[in-house]
């Protein structure tokens, strides 16, 4: 004589199983969209790209508050002509990121030459991303120094001239956060759209970062000050901004040591 015994699972242990099965999808689903991506250079390029879109976000709000808070004490007309002023700069200045993203494909083009390894294309993303954030750095801090009260064309002359580096510096960068992340995107075509995608949620952590951390430091100095220390709270969120380039630039530094793989062709003989 042969006992089968069958278990039946109750609403509630059914429940916890597929609510185990929704909490593991998005483990599941990015080491699925991650699968062949290689996890040191995803590391270095997410942090790097973090740390730019970071400093980006924190210039829309760096300017007008030293502007309109800062030394310079400019009206409300003043703060648009300077926002313009460095917007037009970065304009100006974003086909130039390309050029120099793709500075080892121009010269090798011009020597004859038409391979491209994958470390050529991150050394020119690399130094777009490091000369980038070192004018962003003096930028900044130009526009963050303390002027006397009774000096306000000085602080007027370093606010033009802080937030032209600082629209230069952003268009240098322009294209940088999407071209690194095509280069890591995995060669299935069936999963990049899905990465381009996790790619762009990790970096724009920074956009939500940079101005909360600049914001923080400023009311920290406010508050500290006293309701007389507007001036000296504006310019420390503008050395906020400075401090986040300065790791941005490390983190590119970093990248570039990062070894990187040689593309190899096949070569058949007959």
């Amino acid at each position: 004589t042969t006992t089968t015994t069958t278990t039946t699972a109750t609403p509630k242990s059914a429940f916890l199983a597929k609510l185990a099965t929704v909490a593991r999808w998005p483990y599941d689903a990015a080491r699925r969209v991650l699968d062949g991506v290689p996890k040191r250079r995803l590391a270095f390029s997410a942090l790097a790209c973090a740390l730019v879109m970071t400093v980006r976000a924190s210039r829309e709000y760096v300017i007008p508050i030293l502007a309109h808070q800062g030394f310079a004490k400019m009206p409300a007309r003043e703060v648009g002509i300077v926002v313009a002023f460095s917007s037009l700069l970065d304009l100006m200045c974003s086909p130039l990121s390309g050029r120099i993203m793709d500075a080892k494909r121009w010269s090798k083009a011009a020597a004859g030459a038409t391979a491209i390894t994958p470390r050529d294309r991150a050394l020119g993303r690399a130094r777009s991303g490091m000369a980038s954030m070192m004018l962003f750095v003096v930028g900044l801090s130009v526009m963050s120094l303390p002027v006397p009260s009774s000096r306000r064309i000085a602080a007027c002359v370093l606010l033009y001239a802080g937030g032209a580096l600082a629209g230069i510096a952003n268009g240098l960068s322009s294209g940088l956060v999407m071209t690194l992340g095509t280069d890591l995107a995995p060669a299935d075509a069936t999963r990049t759209g899905s990465f381009l995608g996790v790619w762009r949620l990790l970096s724009d952590l920074g956009v939500f970062i940079g101005p909360l951390l600049t914001g923080a430091v400023g009311t920290a100095v406010l508050a500290h000050d006293g309701s007389g220390g507007e001036e000296a709270a504006a310019c420390a969120s503008g050395y906020a901004g400075a401090a986040m380039a300065a790791c941005a630039c490390g983190a590119f530094m970093l990248l570039a040591g990062v070894p990187y793989g040689e593309e190899t062709t096949t070569t058949t003989t007959t």
